[in-house]
């Protein structure tokens, strides 16, 4: 499901409610993540990145929703100031691709305000933010090629 975000509160709630979901699913309402249980997160990355090093933060957030079934994948697309829309289409499609390729199918996909600076793609698992990737002005990973178009 693809779907225009237009406010930060949007967003907080419907992470809000993906998160109060995903407990109340739970025959066990423990407060352990079992998302970040096997090891650390990758560093955070403050530049954009190159196909093949996207490709192991993704990997990760797949591994690590593959390992709990209860959980679902949020990716949020934000776009840099002055980017078209059709950056935004063709980010969804790429990541969109890429993921039903590995296997996933449990994600929902959104596209959140314009940012000053810089496009990301956010991953969301259970209510917590694993990455948020930057991502070249006008640029989008196409991961099925592992290069950057």
């Amino acid at each position: 499901m693809i779907t225009r975000i237009g406010s930060n509160i949007s967003v907080v709630l419907l992470l809000m409610l993906m998160c109060i979901s995903t407990q109340a699913q739970s025959p066990n309402n423990s407060p352990q993540n079992t998302v970040n249980q096997k090891g650390d997160l990758l560093p955070s990355p403050t530049e954009p990145l190159d196909c093949e090093l996207a490709s192991r933060f993704i990997d990760d957030v797949i591994n690590r929703v593959a390992e709990d079934e209860d959980s679902t994948l949020i990716v949020l697309i934000n776009l840099a100031k002055n980017e078209p829309n059709n950056v935004a289409k063709k980010r969804v499609q790429d990541i969109t691709i890429y993921l039903k390729n590995r296997g996933l199918s449990n994600f929902e996909i959104g596209i959140g305000e314009n940012t000053d600076r810089i496009g990301k793609f956010n991953f969301y698992v259970k209510g917590y933010r694993l990455y948020s990737l930057p991502v070249k002005k006008g640029k989008t990973f196409n991961l099925m090629r592992c290069w950057i178009v």
